[in-house]
């Protein structure tokens, strides 16, 4: 496995007149996520994680991901406090993002770990949040998906894939999707699959992707 990380401290000011604030020392982690979405075992992921500290006060030091088992990651973020009993902080937001890339990785369920960990004489609420995400077998691509209007059902047919013993239906509104966890429908052990009751309106239109699983 190798990482690499990517540091970015953007200061982004709010407009408060000459007006500067003690502020207390809350920050939020805003965004984790993993891409591809839907990973295999012949990838190589990218872990991004993005969030902000609320005043001018604090600064971003480092940050730091090891993997700290087989199916375990840590994503830590350091941040110091320049606060001192009496000062004032100017109310700007200090926004921060990171990444790093991770495997390809066996097939199985993984967990990613991120906490902040600040340094202040301030009451510090530091946040934390987890990811978990799941890296499946390769396996063929479905071909020869085909979906056919029946009353307010839509019915999907496609071929076996060779070694499968699964399918994963996602669903969207627009054409251009990546399947992943928001766009999941349902799975099926055959190939083959009624979306009921789908169509209430004339116009409506719907995409669907199909991927196999072992």
């Amino acid at each position: 496995m190798t990482a690499r990380s990517r540091l970015k401290l953007t200061p982004v000011a709010f407009f408060m007149g000459w007006l500067c604030l003690l502020t207390i020392g809350h920050a939020e982690i805003s965004s984790v996520q993993i891409s591809p979405a839907q990973p295999t075992m012949q990838d190589t992921l990218t872990f991004s994680v993005a969030g902000w500290f609320p005043d001018g006060c604090w600064g971003l030091q480092s940050f730091e991901f090891t993997q700290t088992s087989l199916t375990q990651f840590s994503a830590n973020v350091f941040a110091a406090d320049a606060w001192q009993p009496g000062s004032y902080c100017p109310l700007i937001v200090v926004e921060y993002d990171y990444s790093a890339t991770l495997g390809p990785l066996d097939p199985g369920t993984y967990d990613i770990f991120v906490m902040e960990y600040h340094q202040s004489l301030r009451e510090p609420w530091p946040d934390n949040t987890s990811l978990t995400f799941e890296v499946w077998d390769y396996l063929p691509p479905v071909q020869g998906l085909v979906a056919c209007v029946s009353g307010s059902d839509i019915v999907l047919r496609w071929p076996a894939v060779a070694g499968a013993t699964g399918y994963r239906i996602y669903r969207a509104t627009e054409s251009e999707f990546e399947p992943g966890p928001s766009h999941l429908l349902d799975s099926t052990a055959t190939p083959g699959y009624t979306d009921n009751d789908v169509i209430v309106l004339p116009d409506q239109r719907f995409f669907y992707n199909v991927t196999a699983t072992r």
